[in-house]
C-alpha cells in the first residue's frame, strides 16, 4: 500500500523476515508487460528498501502479465526486465524468488524452467495449488523448480483430496529425502468452504489436512 518502513523499527533478535511486501502479496512483476517499466521500478526500489530495513535477503517476485497468445512475442522483454531487477537486487545482496502464478509469463512448468535456466541468480518458489487451479500438473512444476527451490507454498485448491493423484500427494516426499532446508509457507484459502474472510488462513484446519 506504499507504506514507508521506519529505519527505527526494532525486530526481535533471531527473527527471520522475508519480504512479501503488502498484505496482498508482492507487486513485483505483477504488472502488464506492456505497462511503463519505469513506474514498476519505483515499486521495486521501495521493496528493496523494505528488504534492507527488515534485514530480509529474499524478495518474492513474478514475471509480468502476458497474454497467452503473446508469450513468445514478449519473451525478450520479460527477460530484459527480469535481468534489470536481478542486477539491482544482486548489488544489494538480495535474492529474487520467482513464484508460478496465473496469467504471468511463468505460469506453466515449461515457462518456469525457461526463467530459472536462463536468468542467473533467480531462485524459485513452488506453488502447487497455483498450477492445479490453472489446469497444470504440479509435478513437472516441482521438477523444474527443485534445483533452485527457496520456498514452497502449501495451500488448498479447488480439488478434493481424494481426486489428487499419487504423484500430487507425494511431491513433498523428495524434500524429505533431500533434507531440504529453506522456507515453507502455509496458506488456507478455500479449505473451510466458506467465503467469509474470517475463515481464511485457518492453520489448524490446514495442519489437519496435511497430516491426515
Amino acid at each position: 500500500n506504499g507504506s514507508v518502513f521506519s529505519p527505527k523499527m526494532n525486530l526481535t533478535r533471531g527473527m527471520v523476515v522475508t519480504v512479501l511486501y503488502r498484505n496482498d502479496g508482492s507487486p513485483i512483476g505483477k504488472y502488464d508487460i506492456k505497462a511503463d517499466f519505469s513506474v514498476h521500478l519505483e515499486e521495486f526500489y521501495r521493496a528493496r528498501s523494505a528488504c534492507k530495513i527488515l534485514g530480509a535477503h529474499n524478495m518474492r517476485i513474478f514475471s509480468f502479465f502476458v497474454q497467452p497468445n503473446e508469450l513468445d512475442l514478449y519473451r525478450d522483454e520479460v527477460f530484459k526486465r527480469m535481468e534489470k531487477l536481478l542486477s539491482i537486487a544482486k548489488s544489494e545482496g538480495i535474492r529474487l524468488c520467482h513464484e508460478n502464478e496465473a496469467k504471468i509469463y511463468g505460469e506453466t512448468p515449461e515457462r518456469v524452467k525457461d526463467l530459472l535456466d536462463n536468468l542467473d541468480g533467480l531462485m524459485g518458489i513452488f506453488d502447487g495449488a497455483n498450477y492445479v487451479v490453472r489446469g497444470h500438473d504440479p509435478k513437472p512444476g516441482y521438477d523444474v523448480t527443485q534445483c533452485k527451490l527457496e520456498y514452497m507454498h502449501v495451500k488448498d485448491a479447488k480439488k478434493a483430496y481424494d481426486a489428487l493423484t499419487a504423484e500430487e500427494k507425494a511431491i513433498i516426499e523428495p524434500l524429505e529425502h533431500r533434507r531440504w532446508n529453506a522456507y515453507m509457507r502455509a496458506e488456507g484459502y478455500v479449505y473451510s468452504g466458506s467465503k467469509e474472510k474470517e475463515s481464511r488462513n485457518d492453520l489448524g484446519k490446514m495442519h489437519h489436512n496435511l497430516v491426515k
